[in-house]
């Protein structure tokens, strides 16, 4: 159920309506509470000093003019916002739009344009509607003036916000931020759910002799799966289950996605509730997709190192926070998911990545891709020989040692007799020997 609600938040705090209707609901409780405050509390504001003290024809007039100012204000803050996302999607590539999107700053700066002008929008009313406005509501002029003239300072504030979030750095750096935050989520707990499970596992082609196959009803991405509500469903019918999917999977309408044992008393319920519990979506989403974000890195390196860019300080700022979010994955343990029922029972299976795959994967487009640009390489082989260090499981270390071979053979296609062969032979030879 978290894992669901999560899924949820992650698509909801990646729009930029949400907060902005937030604050613009905090804007309308304000001009509610000024005006609650000039009608019953006049005599309260009649010494407070820097207050409106015109008539209501100019208060209209004051409030028109703010109002037409505000909202050119805004207008200007929607198109900073479209250019700086036009310019980071060519540059660094459309799905980091989602980073700026789901910045909180971002979303408070334009919730605060859009409550500034909710806030006019009803003293407006008020001012204009006779039942209301029998007297010049002072404090709500006052009030008025004050946020204008704030809105001043908040542009002010979002034109050095939106520069600095164009900064490539920036950028690669809050990505590094939310995978960090994500392996950190995810590897909560990994170790508990470790367990002693190998021989089960062993033994899942007799479990599945007579197994059921079961087929997703609709296409999409995997978002997340509910494992707690799979287990609670095999434990009560006395069943194993096995997926064949985790999150991040794009599966196809009928495809298999799992399979249960002993089927005879596994229902079509049954088996609705266990498709329901896998959510499907039309895009990716971090809840439980580890190498969701991993991906946004790999994705500006590739783009820094694309021939129309040839950016390679902007690709080696990538690699580090990768190599950063990759340490933190050695020193922990993913959950392995595989659950049991109270009984120590073998309930669930699901198909979960691996580190040694997460690593193999985060290299191999990069390395790729920078085969023949020796500043790349080299820093390449520098992480790889730092992370060899941090490895202790063995599976760990053959996967940096596979992206070792890897670019053994592009030095001996790119670097051949070449000044540059001997420091990358040089420094190949020293992460090898790291923790061999």
């Amino acid at each position: 159920m978290f894992s669901k609600l999560y899924n949820y938040w992650q698509l909801t705090r990646d729009s930029l309506f949400y907060l902005p209707v937030v604050v613009c609901v905090f804007y309308l409780a304000g001009i509610a509470s000024c005006y609650a405050v000039d009608t019953l509390y006049p005599e309260s504001l009649e010494n407070v000093p820097f207050m409106y003290r015109g008539g209501i024809e100019d208060a209209k007039a004051i409030v028109r003019l703010l109002m037409s100012s505000i909202m050119t204000m805004t207008t200007l803050v929607i198109s900073l916002t479209m250019v700086v996302l036009s310019l980071s999607a060519s540059q660094l590539g459309p799905r980091l739009i989602k980073i700026f999107l789901s910045n909180r700053k971002t979303q408070i700066y334009i919730g605060v344009f859009f409550g500034s002008v909710t806030f006019l929008f009803a003293l407006l009313v008020i001012l204009h509607d006779r039942s209301l406005a029998r007297e010049t509501p002072y404090l709500c002029v006052t009030a008025a003036l004050a946020v204008s003239f704030a809105n001043l300072f908040v542009l002010l504030g979002f034109v050095s916000h939106v520069a600095r979030g164009g900064i490539a750095d920036n950028v690669i750096s809050s990505v590094g931020d939310e995978l960090q935050k994500s392996i950190r989520r995810l590897t909560k707990g990994g170790k508990r759910e470790e367990k002693d499970h190998k021989k089960h596992i062993a033994d899942l082609d007799k479990t599945f002799a007579d197994a059921r196959d079961v087929f997703a009803p609709a296409g999409g991405y995997v978002q997340t799966i509910n494992y707690q509500t799979i287990l609670a469903l095999a434990t009560e019918k006395n069943i194993t289950v096995q997926l064949d999917v985790s999150a991040g999977h794009y599966v196809l309408a009928g495809e298999k996605i799992g399979r249960v044992s002993v089927p005879r008393d596994f229902s079509a319920e049954d088996e609705k509730i266990l498709v329901e519990a896998i959510i499907l979506g039309q895009v990716r989403t971090p809840s439980q997709d580890i190498e969701y974000s991993a991906r946004h890195l790999v994705e500006v390196g590739l783009r820094a190192l694309s021939p129309g860019i040839n950016d390679n300080f902007t690709a080696i700022s990538a690699l580090d926070k990768l190599s950063s979010a990759l340490g933190i994955l050695l020193r922990e343990d993913l959950p392995r998911r595989v659950f049991y029922d109270d009984n120590g029972t073998l309930r669930l299976v699901g198909n979960a990545a691996s580190e040694p795959q997460i690593i193999f994967n985060a290299f191999s487009l990069i390395r790729d891709a920078g085969q023949n640009k020796p500043d790349v390489m080299r820093h390449m082989l520098e992480i790889i020989g730092v992370l060899k260090t941090l490895a202790d499981a063995p599976d760990e270390r053959a996967a940096l040692n596979r992206q070792l071979i890897y670019i053994e053979n592009h030095i001996e296609t790119h670097f051949k007799n070449t000044p540059d062969e001997k420091i990358l032979t040089h420094l190949l030879e020293k992460a090898r020997e790291n923790k061999a």
